[in-house]
């Protein structure tokens, strides 16, 4: 009969451990719920907003991928630039190439 007592004892007292254990952990998280949901209101009055990490990163791939498509816009429009800069300087090595072709062609007159 000792013995069932002693176990029923250190059952009961495993059993308060126990609900102790999850009462202090349910506190902790409403805390944490509530500290939350204060930064939640506190930040609807200034357009910041607390998003998810899938929202975090869906709005940051479509940054990045701007980002990488601005880059590669700049970098076509160098290109073009450089191309056209280059055609106009070999045009114009053609034109002063013909202009002294041409006045070796006339003759010396006095």
């Amino acid at each position: 009969m000792d013995k069932e007592l002693k176990k029923t004892r250190r059952s009961e007292k495993d059993n308060n451990d126990s609900f102790r254990k999850w009462l202090k952990q349910k506190r902790k998280q409403q805390k944490f719920d509530r500290k939350i949901e204060r930064y939640r209101i506190a930040e609807e009055g200034h357009d910041h907003v607390i998003r998810s990490q899938e929202d975090c990163t869906r709005i940051f791939k479509a940054w990045l991928r701007k980002k990488d498509k601005d880059i590669r816009q700049e970098k076509e429009e160098t290109e073009r630039r450089l191309k056209l800069q280059a055609m106009v300087q070999k045009r114009k090595k053609e034109i002063e190439k013909m202009k002294l072709a041409h006045l070796h062609d006339k003759p010396f007159m006095l």
